[in-house]
């Protein structure tokens, strides 16, 4: 192992240093309670690969000595879904109390935890995710390794899905709790672990099997449904309230993911589904076609057309009054028209509509003089004619008329030529 100046502060190990003799550090993936994750190149295989150093109080040389059996049983197990573990390095002498690595398969992606940051994913991507972690915990509870610290950060999702077949997500850290459990860990009292995401067994020190990963992978969906930790808070707080409740589940998210979560997350380990029931539920179209919690479209009642007021028709035609025609002109008053003024008589002026003419007034005049007269006359002659008693008997010869004894004055002008003509059609 070479030492390079250029070190973080959370880094034990630089850019070009060189550990065990063949490992070549290329940058810091991550680093976390237990451990440092590095990029490195085997240079004895030439491949990319990540290098898991622990803290030296966790595990230590002698450690991985010890529980080599159980390094060759995790580096057996291959599945899609799982980060392979290639190898495990012990690093110094028989206590020397060295350094414990962990070689595995380096996955170019990032965590779930990283991807929840950007809120919520789609339900059906969730699913995926699920049904391929859920497939590696059946295949490793198969062959009696259990998990025990499946969280966010432990599923990785690669970037590469070009190869058919390829998993949405990974599951890494497998075994590496029961390693180090089963190490130094046990004897000190320390539970193992994530409290967040720790199942009501584990925070109580009890026997730890394959419920417990289970209940973990429940909270971790429940998370990415919602957004939301179920058991927030300290450690201790999170330990506590898993002692008192069960994980509250949204009514926002509908059936069958209520179903499952509740199962999953049930307080006793057999009340709990297995791995592998998990991992086929969640491929059911019900949940790969699920929507998005808290924006499913509700059913809108919709109002039955036959329970709407009937549509008001305007009555028909023949209902209205028939159509007024006017008259033609054949039933019309004709036209009476003004007789044309005598040469004589002066043309009128130019005057406002409103006001008569000088004809207009001379005829007005003549005309009333007229009546006056005919009623003069028609008063003068009545006496006369009640004088005259009884008619005759149509024997007798008629009476030769006698001129009028009246006498009327003598008017010259138009209005005399009038006067003559009425009183000869008034005459006996």
């Amino acid at each position: 192992m070479s030492t390079n100046s250029n070190r973080s502060s959370t880094a034990e190990f630089a850019a070009g240093d060189l550990v065990g003799d063949r490992f070549r550090i290329e940058s810091v993936v991550g680093v976390g309670g237990m451990a440092t994750v590095y990029r490195c190149v085997d240079e004895s295989l030439g491949r990319t690969v990540a290098l898991k150093v622990f803290r030296s109080e966790l595990a230590d040389a002698d450690d991985v000595r010890r529980q080599r059996d159980e390094v060759q049983l995790l580096a057996s197990l291959n599945a899609p879904g799982l980060v392979t573990l290639f190898d495990a390095v012990a690093e110094g002498g028989v206590g020397d109390h060295g350094r414990a690595f962990l070689v595995l398969e380096f996955v170019d992606g990032i965590d779930l935890r990283s991807k929840l940051l950007d809120g919520p994913p789609e339900p059906a991507f969730i699913a995926r995710i699920g049904s391929d972690v859920a497939g590696a915990l059946s295949y490793i509870h198969r062959r009696g390794v259990v998990h025990r610290d499946v969280k966010p950060s432990n599923i990785l999702l690669p970037h590469d899905h070009s190869t058919p077949g390829t998993p949405l997500a990974k599951l890494a850290d497998f075994g590496i709790a029961r390693l180090l459990d089963d190490a130094r860990m046990t004897a000190t009292g320390t539970v193992i672990g994530t409290a967040t995401y720790l199942s009501p067994e584990q925070a109580q020190g009890a026997t730890v099997g394959t419920a417990s990963d289970v209940y973990s992978l429940g909270l971790v969906l429940l998370e990415s449904l919602t957004g939301l930790r179920a058991f927030p808070g300290t450690a201790i707080e999170a330990v506590l309230a898993r002692l008192a409740r069960d994980p509250e589940i949204p009514l926002t998210i509908g059936d069958p993911w209520r179903t499952l979560l509740t199962a999953m997350t049930a307080r006793h380990p057999p009340d709990r589904p297995d791995a592998a029931s998990v991992a086929a539920t969640l491929l059911e179209p019900t949940f790969l076609d699920a929507p998005v919690p808290g924006t499913e479209r509700l059913e809108t009642e919709q109002p039955n057309t036959e329970q709407l007021d009937p549509t008001k028709l305007l009555p028909a035609a023949g209902e209205y009054p028939p159509t007024m025609v006017l008259a033609s002109a054949e039933q019309l008053a004709p036209t009476v028209v003004l007789a044309a003024p005598t040469s004589n008589a002066s043309p009128p002026s130019a005057v406002s509509p409103a006001t008569p003419s000088t004809p207009s007034r001379r005829r007005i005049a003549l005309i009333g003089a007229a009546v006056v007269l005919v009623v003069i006359v028609l008063a003068l002659s009545l006496p006369r004619l009640s004088a005259t008693g009884p008619a005759e008997s149509s024997t007798s010869p008629s009476p030769k008329p006698a001129s009028s004894s009246v006498a009327y004055p003598d008017v010259s002008g138009t209005l005399g030529d009038h006067l003559r003509q009425l009183q000869r059609s008034v005459a006996p």
